[in-house]
């Protein structure tokens, strides 16, 4: 008989049985993402601030927000480039949001040659309906 005795081949097994359950746990949670970015669209408002239509009306426009149910030029040159998303296009407001993950873009629109310094802050807020 053995100086340890039997019980060595069985914290052998136990550390084995561990060992597999930590990897596949590992495995599990490494494999699966936590938001999925292939469904998000890509640069939506750098396309748009480029976009001279739109900004020429953002130049009036001083702290508000638009949402994806309104009919205005703005809200349909967003609805154009963003698919089946709903959405929030804001001007240094805070919009109201649903309970949902929301994803948020933004881009600094600076004045023209008469308000150099002048610039505002263009947040789009988008999310799944």
């Amino acid at each position: 008989m053995s100086r340890y005795g039997s019980k060595g081949y069985l914290r052998t097994l136990e550390v084995m049985i561990a060992f597999v359950m930590t990897f596949a746990f590992l495995v599990i949670l490494l494999n699966n993402p936590l938001t999925n970015s292939n469904e998000q669209p890509s640069s939506v408002l750098e396309n748009l601030v480029l976009d001279d239509e739109f900004r020429n009306e953002l130049i009036d426009v001083q702290n508000w927000c638009r949402y994806s149910n309104e009919s205005t030029l703005l809200v349909n040159m967003t609805k154009e480039r963003i698919g089946d998303y709903e959405f929030a296009l804001c001007m240094n407001k805070k919009p109201e949001l649903p309970r949902k993950t929301v994803i948020v873009d933004s881009a600094y629109v600076t004045g023209n040659i008469t308000e150099q310094y002048d610039y505002k802050i263009l947040r789009l807020y988008y999310w799944n309906e």
